[in-house]
């Protein structure tokens, strides 16, 4: 855990995977660690910035980060208000959240990933208006989804 902070500190993002591929005993943190990595790995693949590192790069915060993020796009699948689905947009614009992180959590914690999809659509679209790219992108995967 402390070899995983210190390259944090330093930025040697890179190096991250090399230490969790050795990794015996699994953590909360360690885990998500693992996904920031996938993510930010993603994320650097196709030139996307800002990163899920741009955010924090002190584990601790990216611990909560991931969590908070999480709980937001499961307000989405409850069918909540505007009013609480709003706080995803916000917190999506505060923190630089990108579609590739979104789309992990819609892929690994959603149960109902065609209506989240749908959701976040109208979300983006009420937020930035008719052409929004995400809002695009989320109507196009929820299209794609099979019933």
């Amino acid at each position: 855990m402390r070899q995983i902070r210190a390259l944090l500190a330093e930025g040697e993002l890179l190096e991250i995977e090399d230490v969790l591929s050795g990794v015996k005993e699994w953590n909360k943190e360690l885990l998500v660690m693992s996904i920031m990595d996938q993510v930010f790995r993603r994320e650097a693949e196709n030139d996307i910035s800002p990163t899920v590192f741009d955010y924090s790069l002190d584990l601790d915060e990216l611990v909560r980060h991931f969590i908070r993020l999480k709980l937001y796009v499961r307000r989405l699948e409850f069918g909540l208000p505007d009013e609480l689905q709003d706080e995803l947009y916000g917190y999506c614009q505060k923190t630089g959240v990108s579609d590739y992180l979104l789309l992990y959590i819609l892929q690994q914690n959603v149960f109902f990933q065609k209506k989240v999809c749908r959701e976040l659509s109208g979300l983006f679209i009420r937020a930035e208006g008719k052409d929004s790219p995400r809002g695009k992108l989320y109507r196009n995967l929820a299209e794609e989804m099979a019933e």
